[in-house]
């Protein structure tokens, strides 16, 4: 890949000079979690552990696309990313610590679910036939798929597969269920996500603070994954690396 084609920032990009130590040992934090993360493939999907793989792998990507996009300049696509990031975070600690609700089930009866009906629009008898096997078969509460005195299934709504631990079925509740998780960063991000800001349109900021904010969501984010879901990784090193970038993000501003 030849940078020179790609469409980089150059007025925000250049910022990021005085933050070469940073980076550093930013993108070494991230490939620390690569390595753990790989170290837990499995190769069935449909299992509690299989279900968590995918959730870490899919977080490892997002802080790599994030940091990519830092380097070039591209903040407001960096702030983008990182809202799926964690939003995976959110999930993968809700159903790492609710391991006997067997959540994952829930999670991937509802993403098939979920799929078919993107692909079919209509739900036709036999697809709905197939998700009450795929219920029976993981032994699913049949309150999963009945409405009841609710006007929607809890395999209806964007959060139903959480309806256990989480009966408003919507990820601000979910995001009480994890301390390490601040609502408001998250708001911030959706913000971005969004692009409809009048702010966001007039600014591209390059302060000390909104350039430690990126770094410190990276970290934060990487720094909770490995702890909760690659604990056999947590060695002297990693204690060490950590330690230095927290120091760095409190003592820069």
């Amino acid at each position: 890949m030849r940078t020179k084609d790609l469409f980089g920032n150059n007025n925000t990009a250049v910022a990021l000079c005085e933050y070469t130590d940073e980076l550093s040992l930013l993108k070494e934090f991230i490939e620390i979690a690569d390595e753990a993360v790989q170290t837990r493939a499995s190769e069935q999907d449909a299992s509690h552990k299989g279900i968590c793989y995918l959730f870490a792998r899919a977080i490892v990507n997002y802080t790599k696309m994030a940091y990519d996009n830092i380097l070039i300049g591209h903040f407001k696509a960096a702030h983008m990313i990182m809202r799926p990031m964690v939003e995976n975070l959110v999930c993968l600690d809700v159903i790492i610590h609710n391991e006997k609700k067997e959540l994952w089930k829930y999670y991937y009866v509802q993403s098939y679910r979920n799929t078919m009906k993107l692909a079919k629009k209509e739900m036709d008898p036999r697809t709905v036939s197939h998700i009450r096997e795929m219920c029976s078969m993981y032994n699913i509460d049949d309150d999963f798929l009945e409405k009841g005195d609710k006007k929607k299934a809890y395999i209806e709504l964007d959060y139903g597969w959480a309806y256990k631990v989480n009966k408003e079925c919507n990820f601000s509740a979910l995001c009480k269920l994890v301390s390490s998780i601040d609502r408001e960063d998250f708001r911030m991000l959706s913000d971005y996500a969004h692009g409809t800001s009048l702010y966001q349109k007039f600014f591209d900021s390059t302060s000390i603070e909104h350039i430690m904010n990126m770094f410190s969501i990276i970290y934060t984010v990487i720094e909770r994954l490995i702890r909760m879901y690659c604990w056999d990784s947590v060695d002297d090193y990693f204690e060490e690396l950590a330690e230095t970038l927290e120091y760095r993000f409190r003592n820069i501003y």
